[in-house]
């Protein structure tokens, strides 16, 4: 579970690295979080650390 979850955490650094999240790569990453069986909340709560460490 640990590698699924920095897996998923760079590659939200990834997409958010031009402060920008479109549709196709927040499709991409919910398909690869299924993929990788993780939940739906582990990934929303990664995704907002990474959002409020950009905006720190």
């Amino acid at each position: 579970m640990r590698k699924q979850k920095k897996i998923i955490k760079t590659l939200w650094n990834i997409i958010y690295s031009d402060y920008y999240s479109g549709i196709y790569k927040v499709n991409l990453m919910g398909k690869l979080s299924r993929l990788l069986y993780l939940n739906n909340k582990i990934v929303g709560n990664l995704k907002t650390k990474i959002k409020s460490n950009l905006i720190n």
